[in-house]
C-alpha cells in the first residue's frame, strides 16, 4: 500500500510539473516521433501534454523496475540484495523493457510501424538529459519509501 500511494503521488507530480510547464518542452523533445495533435480523448493536444504522458510512463517504468529489485529479498536492503544475489537472467529480463522503450522513443520508425500496422499509437516523445534525471529521481522515491519501511520492520525484529 505504501509503495502504491507513493508511486501514485510521484506519477501525479511527474505529469503535473511537465503539463504545467515547470519542466518545459525542450527542442530535443521535438526531434523524434511527432504525435497526432488532432482533438480526441486518446491524443495529446500539444507538445506539453505529449511530454507529460511520456514522463508519467517513464517514471512508472523506473518505479516498477526498481520495485522488482527491492522486493526480490523482502528481508534484505536493496543494496545488500544487489551485492549478494546478482543473477544474469534477472538483469536480462529487467533490461528488456527499458531497451524496447528506448527503441520506441529514439527510433521513430518503431512507433510509425505500430501506428500503421497495428493501430497502436503510444505517442512517446524523446526525452532530454534533464527529463531523464527528473524521471529517475521521481522513480526512486517510492522504492526509497519502501526501503525505509523494510528497515523499520527489520529493526523491530519482524520478518515477512
Amino acid at each position: 500500500v505504501l509503495f502504491s500511494i507513493s508511486l501514485g503521488l510521484v506519477l501525479f507530480a511527474a505529469y503535473f510539473i511537465t503539463a504545467s510547464g515547470a519542466l518545459p518542452v525542450f527542442h530535443g523533445n521535438q526531434g523524434g516521433y511527432v504525435p497526432d495533435f488532432t482533438p480526441g480523448i486518446f491524443n495529446s493536444t500539444n507538445w506539453s501534454e505529449a511530454k507529460a504522458r511520456t514522463m508519467l510512463l517513464t517514471v512508472a517504468m523506473f518505479g516498477e523496475i526498481l520495485l522488482i529489485i527491492s522486493l526480490r529479498r523482502i528481508n534484505k536492503p536493496v543494496l545488500r540484495t544487489l551485492r549478494e544475489d546478482n543473477h544474469f537472467v534477472l538483469w536480462l529480463l529487467l533490461l528488456i523493457v527499458p531497451v524496447v522503450y528506448l527503441g520506441l522513443m529514439y527510433v521513430p520508425q518503431t512507433q510509425l510501424f505500430l501506428v500503421h500496422s497495428l493501430s497502436i499509437n503510444l505517442e512517446i516523445i524523446r526525452l532530454t538529459g534533464t527529463d531523464w534525471l527528473v524521471a529517475l529521481i521521481l522513480g526512486v522515491v517510492p522504492v526509497a519509501v519502501l526501503e525505509i519501511y523494510k528497515m523499520m520492520i527489520r529493526r523491530k525484529g519482524k520478518f515477512f
